[in-house]
């Protein structure tokens, strides 16, 4: 792997000299099942999503997504 550049975001790429796939630094890899298990956990307890958002440190979009998801499954 040798360095290839840095993405929009400005993390650093790279580039593996074998088979050219390019990847980036710490990829982002979606939320973690924990924080939305979380999520799930506060609202049982009657916490607002504007509560959940700022005691998780997360978006109100975010949480309202989590909602959805959990609601059409």
């Amino acid at each position: 792997m040798v360095r290839a550049g840095k993405s929009a975001g400005g993390k650093q790429r790279f580039v593996c000299r074998g088979c050219g796939r390019r990847s980036c630094e710490n990829p982002y890899l979606g939320r973690p099942a924990e924080k939305e298990e979380q999520v799930v956990a506060l609202l049982l307890e009657r916490t607002s999503q504007r509560g959940i958002a700022r005691a998780l440190g997360i978006s109100r979009v975010t949480v309202a997504d989590i909602l959805k998801k959990r609601q059409s499954s």
